[in-house]
């Protein structure tokens, strides 16, 4: 009976020796490398971005940095960016791994240098143009150059720039209706200096010309004023104010260059002031005097 047992077991243990027992976790297999990994270094920390072949199907990013010759956690994203405000001179290492939704993995390790930042812009000035922003501000020998916008004061996450500037000037388009703020950088290498004294531009700063050339019709029904079309690309339309002698009172509103006075009296001397209309604000008045 002794001997009946150990056989038993002996093939019990052959039988199985065939078989491959399922690992506890999914296997790890290796992926495409990141691409465009992109930095740039500014003294306030260092902004990091890549690209990644499956970002679609990438779980989450988590960023390395090296601290006493091993790896430490420092964030994790589901972003292809990430700032890091850690202030250090000199090199640093950073380790970036992917995470994918089906457990597969894949990172890539980099290094940096940080320190000898270029020297900040300086007057720095706006002007709004017709249908344009202009921001001006004094060049830097060898310097490249970054513009920043935002709607929230001190707040720049990105350049507006697609590339790093060559010349001290850059053309915006015109958002009259909301304030916006500006800022720019000096470009060095993959450094950046100091952000510029910020620009505000807001809507009551969008004033228009006076209106010009008015000149008028005298017809069967009352009078007509034209007048030349405002420069701006922002204005709302165009106010204007009548004086019967005793100071000018507001009458009429209009979009169009254009306005038809069915209460004129030709018995006596009358003023008309005409205003182009800001988002906020009148330009100058335009007047034209009319005789009896």
């Amino acid at each position: 009976m002794r001997r009946s047992v150990i056989f038993i077991s002996f093939f019990l243990i052959l039988s199985g020796c065939g078989k491959r027992a399922e690992p506890p976790y999914k296997t790890i297999e290796t992926l495409k490398s990141f691409e465009n990994i992109s930095w740039t270094v500014r003294p306030e920390g260092v902004w990091l971005r890549w690209n990644f072949p499956e970002k679609d199907n990438v779980l989450e990013f988590t960023i390395f940095r090296k601290t006493d010759d091993r790896f430490i956690k420092i964030e994790e994203t589901d972003k292809q960016e990430f700032f890091d405000r850690f202030i250090s001179l000199g090199r640093r290492d950073y380790k970036i791994i992917a995470l994918l939704m089906d457990g597969r993995t894949t990172e890539t390790v980099f290094s940096i240098n940080i320190g000898g930042f270029p020297e900040s812009v300086s007057d720095i000035f706006f002007e709004i143009k017709e249908d344009r922003i202009e921001i001006r501000w004094k060049g830097i020998e060898g310097a490249r150059y970054n513009v920043y916008r935002s709607d929230e004061k001190g707040v720049y996450k990105e350049p507006i720039n697609n590339e790093p500037l060559e010349t001290p000037f850059y053309i915006d388009s015109i958002t009259p209706y909301k304030t916006f703020y500006y800022t720019v950088r000096t470009f060095i290498g993959d450094k950046e200096g100091f952000p510029s004294p910020e620009l505000t531009i807001s809507p009551e700063l969008f004033v228009p010309e006076r209106p010009m050339g008015i000149r008028f019709v005298r017809m069967e029904y009352g009078l007509l004023l034209i007048w030349s079309p405002s420069k701006e690309s922002w204005i709302r339309g165009y106010r204007i104010y009548r004086d019967d002698g005793e100071g000018y009172i507001f009458i009429a509103e209009t979009p169009v260059p254009v306005f038809s006075d069915n209460g004129y009296n030709d018995k006596k001397t009358r003023r008309y002031m005409i205003k182009a209309i800001g988002p906020l604000k009148e330009g100058e008045g335009s007047v034209i005097e009319i005789l009896k």
